[in-house]
């Protein structure tokens, strides 16, 4: 594609022709309705994929070196074909199967220099049956007169994107990490939209867009903390511990609501338990729940954090000679340091089994206090507690409650003993 390609001039000199449905759209947008909008039949070597779309951004690494042009849109579909099938290769092949059986039931919207901003799974689905098939084959889509070169656009066309993927339409949720990456490059990067703006047009919460912002931030730290690229959060995807990294987070800021160093040293000790899940597998949310509540959370912390601080700086050393690219360079990498992770994990076990002990203790003692101060009510009430009188009860009732006194007496005598032994 060149700059000064146009679908709307291609629609003019009968390139393109119209399908003759008239779109609605989801959203009111200044200049554009179903009067002035039409659903045409583009071919598909016209239209290259959105990489600001926010099921793409998350893949920067990936595209981020393949720009377009004249020469090489080609490779850049190709590329970014290939991301969204391996996304979800069930769905995709669900979607193909629908088109090549019923034709492309749902129409997409695509800029005027030939972006596509809505429909990546269908437009996918058809450039693979165009080439299996060997048959020309069209997008069907909106064709908006209007240009992501354009900044002034950028917001209308984001409210468009939102509307039809997130908001009102709500037809396919966002991957999560796809969901956050999006809210930080459109709010923080782009600054096409404030946060506010945006989780109107999302259907969303301010708090759970702010929410999914701090998370990136945090996915950002783990990458770095592993020596990969702060930009490479499908690593974070094939991981599949974004909701693992939101855990901790919220975690984190209960415990440290100001920040500073103990926070990222604790942030730097989570993620260490972090590999550790990972490398041995098994519950994930157990595994954290236990580490926080038995260890961040105990009185032992700081004898823990003395213990492992060796341990996790062999870690960090490794891992920063070491470049993470992918799952697998991770993986291979906490192969390599599994005795450390032994070690480590012993310590925190030991922790969590001393503060289970410790917690058990107290329990115990608490329980005794209880019963101490319900007996010590009852002496003060001559026999009663509360507003009870001796004339509620009749002689048997009364014999009865004598009888259990006489029998805790006694248990309590052997019980004295039994303590005094161990002293």
């Amino acid at each position: 594609m060149i700059d000064e390609f146009s679908l709307l001039d291609r629609v003019d000199n009968g390139d393109i022709k119209p399908t003759g449905a008239k779109p609605k759209l989801p959203l009111q947008l200044d200049g554009l309705d179903s009067e002035n909008l039409n659903v045409y039949r583009i071919p598909l070597d016209m239209l290259y994929y959105n990489d600001a779309n926010g099921r793409i951004r998350s893949e920067h690494v990936q595209v981020e070196n393949v720009s377009r042009s004249i020469d090489d849109g080609d490779e850049y579909n190709a590329i970014v074909e290939r991301l969204i099938e391996n996304s979800d290769s069930v769905k995709l092949r669900n979607t193909k199967k629908d088109i090549h059986d019923k034709g492309q039931l749902i129409f997409g919207y695509v800029l005027d220099d030939g972006r596509v901003i809505d429909g990546n799974r269908r437009f996918t689905a058809l450039r693979q049956l165009q080439r299996e098939t060997s048959q020309k084959q069209y997008f069907e889509a909106v064709i908006l007169p209007v240009t992501f070169k354009n900044k002034a656009n950028r917001e209308l066309i984001k409210r468009l994107e939102l509307a039809l993927q997130m908001g009102i339409e709500n037809k396919v949720d966002y991957d999560a990490v796809d969901a956050a990456v999006d809210i930080w490059q459109t709010v923080e990067i782009d600054q096409i939209m404030l946060l506010g703006d945006y989780a109107k047009n999302a259907g969303k919460t301010v708090k759970a867009v702010e929410s999914s912002l701090n998370v990136v931030y945090l996915m950002q730290d783990f990458l770095d903390h592993i020596n990969a690229d702060k930009q490479n959060f499908q690593l974070i995807k094939d991981l599949k511990i974004y909701n693992l990294l939101e855990e901790i987070g919220k975690k984190l800021k209960k415990r440290y609501p100001k920040s500073g160093p103990d926070m990222e040293y604790s942030k730097q000790l989570a993620f260490t338990q972090l590999h550790s899940m990972i490398l041995t597998g098994g519950d994930r949310v157990r595994y954290m729940r236990d580490y926080f509540e038995g260890v961040v959370d105990a009185e032992k912390y700081n004898d823990f954090k003395d213990e492992v601080d060796d341990y996790v700086e062999e870690l960090q050393d490794t891992f920063d000679n070491t470049n993470i690219s992918s799952a697998a360079d991770y993986r291979k990498t906490l192969e390599e340091l599994t005795p450390q992770f032994r070690k480590i994990q012993k310590i925190k076990n030991d922790t969590i089994n001393s503060t289970k002990r410790s917690k058990d203790t107290l329990e115990f003692i608490e329980s005794l206090r209880q019963i101490n101060k319900t007996l010590a009510d009852l002496n003060v009430g001559h026999g009663l507690t509360g507003k009870l009188r001796w004339n509620q009860f009749d002689s048997t009732e009364i014999r009865t409650i004598r009888d259990y006194m006489a029998q805790i007496g006694k248990d309590a005598e052997v019980l004295v003993d039994i303590y005094n032994g161990e002293l």
